[in-house]
């Protein structure tokens, strides 16, 4: 049989759908439901959401045209990266600036600003400080990023260090080192991970696996399907669509300086009675 590999696999399924049995049709009434979710299951999670047997979703996904379930698993993934990715990183071409460099500036500003005002009304405090709660609580803060949102997560990190809070910074950029990194982690870890344009699947991997580690998992992204947001325990949306780019990053710094100015104000007490040892310590330093 020849894949329908890199293909619609919702329309694939609608295709093929009153040629299913019964059984095959529980598996495409379920992901008809959530276009969204075939990308993060895998194939046990799928059979058991759908009530039927994992031999039965392989028959499916043989049935919609893909040779095994990785493929039908690689198109939904492309599938709902096409539905949530700009095809650029720049909306514009040159023939858009009509307006005199004063009125792109006046609406530059104005777009920066209502990108943070959008996203703050739309983000419920209640989550802010619950956010602030589990950062307190946690053994360990790991903040994961790749890309543009890596300058963000660095200075979420230093100001975690300057408010005492132990943090690490994960890249992304090894993933073969990944599991030593998540050895040890437990229900007492934290997951700071931010996902924005370009997404990359890896990230909702990351997440998936420590939430079975029973870490908790907090999302800062600018769409709940992003691929880290289902797995997350408080999902914070940004608004990154600016006039000109598709991943501004005004909003996201916004909160990111929003959380630690609260964690400041948190720790104030904390932070005073560590003046004393820390002065000593910055002794061991000087020359």
């Amino acid at each position: 049989m020849t894949t329908k590999y890199l293909s619609n696999p919702i329309e694939n399924i609608k295709d093929e759908y009153n040629n299913l049995s019964k059984a095959q049709k529980k598996i495409a009434d379920f992901l008809l439901s959530r276009e969204d979710i075939g990308s993060f299951l895998s194939l046990n999670e799928l059979s058991e959401l759908s009530d039927v047997t994992a031999v039965t979703v392989l028959r499916f996904c043989k049935k919609i045209g893909y040779n095994t379930f990785s493929d039908f698993k690689k198109d939904c993934q492309n599938y709902l990266q096409s539905m949530i990715l700009p095809r650029n990183v720049i909306k514009f071409n040159g023939s858009d600036l009509v307006d005199s460099i004063d009125d792109i500036l006046e609406k530059a500003i104005e777009d920066e600003i209502n990108l943070v005002k959008d996203s703050l009304l739309h983000i419920n405090f209640e989550k802010i400080k619950e956010t602030i709660h589990m950062i307190l609580k946690c053994k360990k803060v790991h903040i994961a990023a790749k890309g543009i949102t890596l300058p963000i997560a660095e200075l979420l990190r230093i100001r975690f260090d300057f408010l005492c809070i132990e943090s690490e910074l994960i890249k992304m950029d090894n993933i073969n080192l990944l599991p030593r990194k998540l050895v040890n982690c437990d229900e007492n870890d934290l997951f700071i991970i931010f996902s924005f344009p370009n997404y990359t699947q890896a990230l909702g991997d990351l997440a998936k696996c420590v939430k079975s580690l029973g870490s908790k998992v907090i999302c800062i992204t600018d769409k709940a399907i992003s691929p880290p947001a289902m797995f997350s325990d408080i999902l914070l949306i940004c608004q990154t669509s600016s006039i000109i780019f598709y991943n501004s990053m005004t909003a996201p710094s916004s909160l990111v300086n929003i959380i630690v100015t609260l964690l400041a104000i948190e720790l104030n007490s904390a932070i005073k009675e560590n003046k004393p040892k820390i002065k000593k310590l910055s002794e061991c330093f000087k020359k």
